[in-house]
C-alpha cells in the first residue's frame, strides 16, 4: 500500500489523487441493543451496549467510506499511538518544523490530547455527544497532522485506508 496523506477538510479537495484523503467525524448514533453498527474486532475498544457510535468519514477523490467507532475505539488508537509513535523518515527531524506547526501553533513534541472519558452513569445529552463529536474530530484531525501518523498500523485500521484504497 502506498502512503496517503492527510489533508484538513478546509485544504481538500475531490480534484486531489488518490495519495490525498481527509476525514471528519460527521454525526453520532445511540444504540441501545443489537443490531448497532458493528466493526471487526481488530480495532480495540469494547462491544457492549448501550453506546454511542461516532460516524467518521474518510474522503478520498470522489469516494467516500464510513466507520463507525466509538470512543473506546477511539482510546485504543490513542494507547496505540503513544505505545508505539509513528516514524519519522526525516534527514534531521530536530531541523524540520512540522507541517501542522505553521496553522495551529502546535509543534510535533506536544502531546495528543484525547477528550476525557466520562463516567458512566453521565447522562448522554444530545449537548454532550455533540460537544463529544467536535472534540474527537479535533482529537483526529491533530494526531492525523502529524508527520507518519498516516502510516501507522492503528490510524490505517482505524480509518480502514486498507481495505478503502481507491
Amino acid at each position: 500500500m502506498s502512503t496517503m496523506f492527510y489533508l484538513p477538510a478546509e485544504h481538500w479537495s475531490p480534484r486531489y489523487d488518490s495519495t490525498f484523503f481527509t476525514a471528519k467525524v460527521e454525526a453520532y448514533n445511540k444504540c441501545y441493543a443489537s443490531p448497532c453498527p458493528v466493526e471487526p474486532a481488530h480495532v480495540g475498544g469494547n462491544t457492549h451496549h448501550p453506546a454511542v457510535y461516532y460516524e467518521v468519514a474518510i474522503y478520498c477523490q470522489h469516494e467516500r467510506w464510513v466507520c463507525y467507532r466509538r470512543y473506546s475505539n477511539f482510546h485504543w488508537m490513542h494507547m496505540e499511538l503513544l505505545q508505539s509513535p509513528p516514524v519519522v523518515e526525516l534527514p534531521d527531524a530536530s531541523t524540520h518544523a512540522s507541517p501542522r506547526a505553521a496553522g495551529t501553533g502546535a509543534r510535533e513534541e506536544d502531546p495528543i490530547m484525547m477528550p476525557p472519558k466520562t463516567c458512566p452513569f453521565f447522562p448522554l445529552t444530545d449537548e454532550f455527544l455533540e460537544q463529544r463529536r467536535d472534540d474527537l474530530n479535533s482529537f483526529m484531525n491533530d494526531f492525523l497532522q502529524r508527520p507518519g501518523s498516516t502510516t501507522h498500523p492503528a490510524v490505517v485500521t482505524f480509518l480502514k485506508l486498507h481495505t478503502n484504497k481507491v
